[in-house]
């Protein structure tokens, strides 16, 4: 009998030792907000990359403060910079930012792409534009240009392996 009072107690001190240790471990912050709540944020897209000598975590979004046009905006959310507006046109929707990495690209200062879909000529199309190194957009190039609406952009990409491992951007 005193053995198994003894693993009881035993028991009963190792359990409430780890309780309370668990109770201060991966414990969550405070919300801040990202966007601001005057107009419609949508579509978030966060990207992590590295220029001008920092890590930087990018995230892009569709923000429309109006029924008649929608803008692409961009924010680094570690620093302390406020977001900047990447693409704005009265009257023209400009939707769905996606980013893709340009590691393979032939020009040594693109970083990456930013798709986005966009309503400038008259119907959905796909644009792109690429970011330097420096911080600068392209000019943007249209992707597609049918008759018909181009919708649900989706980035993602592929892995094969011939000897040795490649990673290749799907659009």
């Amino acid at each position: 009998m005193k053995l198994h009072a003894c693993i009881i107690i035993a028991f009963l001190i190792c359990a409430s030792s780890l309780q309370s240790r668990a109770q201060n471990f991966w414990e969550w912050s405070d919300h801040v907000p990202l966007t601001d709540s005057l107009a419609d944020n949508c579509n978030p897209y966060l990207h992590l990359t590295y220029y001008n000598d920092q890590v930087n975590l990018l995230l892009f979004w569709d923000r429309s403060s109006d029924s008649a046009s929608t803008e692409i905006w961009m924010d680094n959310i570690l620093d302390d910079e406020p977001a900047q507006l990447i693409l704005s046109d009265s009257g023209v929707h400009y939707t769905r930012p996606r980013i893709m990495d340009a590691q393979y690209h032939p020009y040594p200062d693109t970083l990456f792409y930013l798709f986005y879909e966009s309503s400038q000529n008259g119907n959905k199309d796909l644009f792109y534009m690429a970011f330097r190194a420096d911080g600068s957009f392209s000019p943007a190039e249209t992707l597609t240009d049918m008759p018909g609406n181009d919708e649900q952009l989706s980035i993602g990409s592929d892995e094969f392996y011939d000897g040795i491992v490649y990673i290749l951007n799907t659009l």
